[in-house]
C-alpha cells in the first residue's frame, strides 16, 4: 500500500531517521566506529610511506618490511590469518606475497557470502623507465598510491572485528602485492583463491584515494552488477561525497581480473594526478580529511553488503557499456510537440492573452484561432494569469473552451480545442537503467514545470516516490500522473541523495512519459 502522500514532512523526517537508525544499526560500538579519524589515518600512511620501507617495491626488502607492518596491525586487532598453513601470507613468483586476514560472520544459519575489502601494498621502489614518470633512482614513497588505501583498509579491519556479531556476511581482507608488476597479486590469487570463488558475493577495492578535491570520489565497476550504484549513494548519506561513477573499465587495478572472472566488483578512487608514480607522491600531499571521509563512506558500503540478501548478482553487460553509453542514456530528451501551439504577449495580460503567433498544424491553428486574437477566457473563466493559463492547458485532461476576440470584432466567440498529448501534471521524462532495475533516470525536465520549480535536473535518479520504490516504469508513471501535491520524490545527484518536493503551482508542466530502455 502506498504511504500517504500528502505527509511530505515526515517522510523527510522519517528518511533522516532511517539514516540514523542505519549508522546506529551497524554497530553497538558506535564509538569504535567514530574512532576511525584522519590521524589514525595519518599515522599508517606516513609509516607506510617513510623511506625506510624504500617504495615497498614487490619482493624487496621495503615490500617484506610493508608487509610485516600489516600483519603486526591484524594480529594486534585479533583478526583472523587467512593466508597458507594458518599464516597471513600467500607467497607467489620471486618473493611476492599478499597479507590475507579474515572475519568471520555471526554464527547463525543465514550467514553466507564473503566480502572481499583489497588493495595493494606495494609501489615501485625506486622506479625504472617501465614504472616512474621520474626522477628514477630516488625513493618512490607512494602515499597516495596505495598507502592511502592500506590505511583505510586497516581502519576498516580494526572496526569491523569489533563489530562481528552485527555482519551477515564474512569479510575477507587481501593487501596485494605486485599490483605495480601488472596486477600479479590479484591475478594469483583467483587462480589459488583461499575462499572457493562462487562464495565471493562482492569485491570492494581501495587505490589512490587520499588526494580528494572538490569532494569528488570515482567509483568504477558499479554496472558489473545489478543495484551496486543505489548500494553506495545510499551510504553516502552522511558524506555527502559528489561521486562520479565511472562505466569504462579497463585493467588498471585489482577490481579488474574478478571482473573479468564474473565477479561483481567495485573501486574507490580519487583521481590521477601530477605525483603520480613519481618521488613527490609524498604523505604531506595527501587530504586526510578526505581521506577519513571516504574511509566512512567505506565503512558503511561493507557493513551494508554485509547484510545484503540474496547477494549482488553479476551483470556480463559490463563489457559493451562505455563512457559513450552513459552519456546517451543520460541525455537530455526532445521536447515534445506542444499541446496548444500558441504565443502570446507577456507584456500585458490585464485584458487576456494576445497571440502572437499560431504555430501551423497544431491544435490552435486547426480550431481557427489566428495572430493578434485576445483569449480573454478558458473554459469561461477569465485569464488573468499568463503562467495559470500554460499550467492549465498542459494538465487539463480533455478539451478546453476558449473565449475569444478579434481585433476587428468585439464579439466574444467559443472555440472547443482538443490538446496534444496526455496530460502532464509534474514536467518529468525518464528512462529506466537496466544496470538499477527500479531507478529512473530524468532526461528531460519542462520549462516551468512543477519539476522544475521543485529543482529536479536531467540526469537525476529517481529512488522513491512518497517512501515508496517502485517495481515498473508503468507503475512510475501511474503515481506521477495520478498522485496529488505535495509529492516527495527520493532523488540521487553525483550519488548524493536528497528530498525533492513537488508541489502545487501555477508554472506549467510538461510531458510526462516513460522512454523505452537503451539496449
Amino acid at each position: 500500500m502506498l504511504r500517504p502522500y500528502n505527509r511530505f514532512v515526515p517522510y523527510i523526517a522519517n528518511l533522516l531517521l532511517a539514516a540514523a537508525e542505519l549508522a546506529a544499526a551497524q554497530s553497538c560500538h558506535s564509538d569504535e566506529l567514530a574512532s576511525i579519524t584522519s590521524v589514525r589515518l595519518q599515522k599508517h600512511v606516513e609509516i607506510l610511506a617513510d623511506d625506510s620501507f624504500e617504495g615497498r617495491e614487490a619482493g624487496t626488502r621495503g615490500g617484506r618490511a610493508a608487509a610485516g607492518y600489516l600483519v603486526q596491525c591484524l594480529q594486534q586487532w585479533g583478526l583472523t590469518p587467512a593466508g597458507e598453513n594458518e599464516s597471513y601470507f600467500q607467497n607467489f613468483d620471486h618473493g611476492f606475497r599478499n597479507v590475507l586476514a579474515k572475519i568471520n560472520a555471526n554464527n547463525s544459519p543465514q550467514t553466507s557470502g564473503t566480502i572481499v575489502v583489497c588493495g595493494h601494498y606495494d609501489h615501485v621502489g625506486l622506479g625504472n623507465r617501465t614504472n616512474s614518470y621520474g626522477p628514477i633512482g630516488l625513493i618512490h614513497n607512494g602515499a597516495d598510491d596505495n598507502a592511502s588505501g592500506v590505511a583505510a583498509l586497516l581502519e576498516l579491519a580494526r572496526c569491523l572485528v569489533r563489530i562481528q556479531s552485527s555482519l551477515k556476511k564474512n569479510v575477507l581482507f587481501i593487501f596485494w602485492d605486485g599490483e605495480e608488476r601488472g596486477l600479479l597479486g590479484s591475478r594469483y590469487w583467483l587462480k589459488h583463491p583461499t575462499v572457493p570463488l562462487d562464495q565471493v558475493d562482492l569485491v570492494i577495492n581501495a587505490d589512490m584515494i587520499g588526494r580528494l578535491r572538490q569532494k569528488r570520489l570515482e567509483v568504477l565497476g558499479t554496472r558489473s552488477a545489478f543495484h551496486l550504484r543505489q548500494l553506495v549513494s545510499r551510504q553516502n548519506l552522511d558524506s555527502q561525497l559528489r561521486i562520479d561513477f565511472i562505466w569504462k573499465l579497463t585493467a588498471n587495478s585489482d577490481h579488474y581480473p574478478f571482473i573479468e572472472h564474473g565477479i561483481p566488483a567495485m573501486m574507490f578512487h580519487t583521481g590521477v594526478h601530477e605525483d603520480y608514480h613519481r618521488p613527490t607522491d609524498e604523505s604531506h600531499l595527501l587530504n586526510l580529511a578526505g581521506l577519513e571521509t571516504i574511509t566512512c563512506l567505506l565503512r558503511r558500503v561493507v557493513w551494508q553488503a554485509c547484510q545484503q540478501e540474496p547477494g549482488f548478482r553479476y551483470r556480463d553487460a559490463w563489457q559493451e557499456e562505455t563512457d559513450t553509453n552513459r552519456q546517451a542514456i543520460e541525455a537530455e530528451s526532445r521536447t515534445p510537440s506542444p499541446r496548444l501551439g500558441v504565443q502570446w504577449d507577456t507584456d500585458d495580460t490585464s485584458s487576456g492573452l494576445r497571440l502572437i503567433s499560431v504555430t501551423r498544424d497544431l491544435p490552435a491553428a486547426r480550431a481557427g484561432l489566428q495572430s493578434r486574437d485576445l483569449i480573454v477566457a478558458l473554459n469561461g473563466r477569465q485569464i488573468t494569469d499568463s503562467r495559470h493559463f500554460q499550467n492549465s492547458i498542459l494538465t487539463h485532461t480533455g478539451p478546453i473552451v476558449l473565449s475569444v476576440q478579434r481585433p476587428s470584432d468585439p464579439k466574444v466567440r467559443e472555440m472547443t480545442i482538443v490538446l496534444n498529448g496526455n496530460p502532464q501534471p509534474f514536467g518529468i521524462t525518464w528512462r529506466e537503467d537496466p544496470a538499477e532495475p527500479g531507478v529512473a533516470i530524468v532526461t528531460r525536465i519542462g520549462k516551468g514545470s512543477r519539476a522544475s520549480a521543485a529543482g529536479l535536473r536531467v540526469a537525476d535518479r529517481l529512488y522513491e516516490v512518497s517512501g515508496n520504490q517502485w517495481h515498473s516504469g508503468k507503475q512510475l508513471a501511474r503515481w506521477l500522473n495520478h498522485l496529488p501535491t505535495p509529492l516527495p520524490l527520493l532523488v540521487e545527484r553525483n550519488g548524493c541523495l536528497e528530498v525533492i518536493v513537488l508541489k502545487d503551482t501555477t508554472t506549467p508542466a510538461s510531458f510526462l512519459a516513460p522512454q523505452h530502455n537503451l539496449k
